[in-house]
């Protein structure tokens, strides 16, 4: 039996919508973290934002706390390119948002 899912790349709105009821039936519990650029968008464009999902079976863990990070990464010097055309249109195309989550589990033990 699978006791633990980490996802990536889950839309916000297919989280909410379909993952985590669907899962619930089953015994899970999940953790959501969407990427930050949702923070600048309205109610209806963050919908379509993805970012990492964790499930895990409610019988055998238990949670208290998500820790996210996300970092930004720029692959170049901008020294390198001559107009700032060019240069807004890599960033563009160049520039990630990476994010990590971090669910400490608990075991939960029965008694004998």
């Amino acid at each position: 039996m699978v006791t633990l899912f980490v996802w990536q790349e889950v839309e916000t709105e297919q989280f909410y919508s379909y993952f985590q009821p669907e899962l619930k039936k089953h015994g899970y519990a999940g953790v959501f973290s969407a990427k930050s650029r949702a923070r600048t968008m309205s109610e209806q464009e963050r919908k379509h934002v993805d970012g990492c999902a964790i499930f895990y079976k409610t019988s055998k863990y238990a949670h208290s706390r998500a820790y996210c990070n996300q970092c930004s990464d720029t692959s170049f010097d901008r020294g390198l390119i001559d107009t700032d055309l060019i240069f807004s249109s890599f960033v563009h195309v160049l520039h990630q948002v990476n994010l990590s989550m971090a669910v400490p589990l608990l075991t939960i033990r029965y008694p004998n």
